[in-house]
């Protein structure tokens, strides 16, 4: 009976426990229910928040994008393709224009900069170089026909000389005649006579033993003086001739039958044609470091055309004195000083002048290139 009891109180003491027991893990879960909802609330409400500002950060990172794509479509625009599209054009303008065109001016500092630079440099690289070669070209399309106008310049003064030499008079036999005559003149007083003779005579050996390149511009006046005076003699007043010769002619080198075929086309174009006559005057000076020499008639004057055909290099127009004309003589001139100037004007009812213009190095004692 006893332990009947005992077994009962038992029961129900374990029984309270066994409630308390609940109890506790009913509070203990309640807490822990509401412990988990407190932290899902924290952690929705940042996910929410996330969320939330999710387009936010994508309009961002969409405008972000959108900047940096620009940013790059600008740096390849201003640097890689505008230099590139210019050295395009410059290249096409140079293939239709030449090489005169602006350089291409970029800001780069890169490779494409560097690229530029290059390519400028060698544009002028390669306009130097052609300009080289076409001064090349005309150097030697000038020395070419300096070498035929020389070789037909010699042969006109062979085919002159031949022309003298193949009379049946021999060139001493003339000259020891004509200074008999020149004598036998004088006995008689018949100075005019004597002095005529002997004018021609020099003009003879001039002509003759002239085979020289050069000669001094003192003796090319002494012939022309020589010249004049046989002409004076012939037209009388009509036929005035002065020289002013203002620096040592005798230092001065120039070719030879120069100034006498100008002084000679003012005779026979320019006064002779003229009832009244008139004056030609040479003057020599000089002028800025060059030296000037001048024949200046006021006869009929010459027409342009006829200017063309006497100073034409192909021309057959020749002085009776030396067989020279204008076109050879401005020829030697050429061969002899490059830089020298033969000018001739002219007007009908005016006269005529003709201007050379010699270097200083003439007063040097050159020679025409062989």
């Amino acid at each position: 009976m006893e332990s009947e009891e005992t077994s009962g109180l038992q029961y129900i003491k374990n029984y309270y426990k066994t409630l308390t027991i609940g109890d506790y893990i009913k509070l203990y879960l309640k807490q822990l229910m509401q412990q988990t909802l407190t932290q899902g609330n924290a952690s929705y409400a940042r996910i929410a928040a996330v969320f939330r500002m999710l387009p936010a950060v994508a309009l961002a990172l969409g405008i972000f994008v959108i900047v940096i794509a620009f940013m790059l479509n600008w740096i390849t625009m201003n640097h890689i393709i505008k230099p590139l599209l210019a050295l395009s054009q410059s290249s096409r303008a140079i293939a239709e224009n030449g090489m005169d065109v602006p350089d291409v001016e970029v800001q780069n500092r890169d490779e494409i900069g560097e690229l530029v630079n290059v390519f400028n440099k060698m544009k002028y690289s390669t306009a130097q170089l052609i300009n080289t070669l076409q001064q090349n070209n005309e150097l030697e399309a000038r020395l070419h026909q300096e070498e035929i106008i020389r070789i037909n310049t010699e042969k006109e003064f062979k085919e002159m000389q031949m022309v003298m030499l193949q009379s049946q008079i021999n060139p001493h036999f003339l000259f020891n005649t004509l200074n008999t005559i020149s004598r036998m003149a004088a006995v008689e007083s018949a100075e005019r006579t004597a002095e005529l003779i002997l004018r021609l005579s020099n003009l003879f050996r001039y002509n003759l033993e002239t085979d020289s390149k050069s000669v001094s511009l003192t003796r090319e006046l002494n012939i022309i003086n020589d010249y004049m005076y046989i002409q004076h003699e012939r037209f009388g007043i009509r036929m005035g001739f002065s020289i002013d010769c203002r620096i040592d002619a005798d230092s001065i080198k120039i070719p030879p039958f120069v100034l006498q075929p100008i002084v000679e086309n003012s005779v026979i174009h320019g006064i002779t044609p003229k009832p009244e006559g008139g004056q030609i005057r040479v003057s020599i000076f000089n002028e800025d470091g060059k030296i000037i020499i001048k024949v200046v008639d006021n006869g009929k004057g010459i027409s342009p055309e006829v200017i063309d055909v006497l100073t034409s290099e192909n021309s057959d127009y020749k002085g009776h004195l030396s067989g020279i004309g204008l076109g050879n003589v401005k020829t030697r001139l050429k061969l002899m000083y490059p830089d020298s100037e033969f000018v001739i004007f002219s007007k009908v009812g005016l006269g005529t002048a003709v201007r050379i213009i010699l270097p200083e190095k003439a007063r040097q004692s050159l020679e025409i290139i062989e």
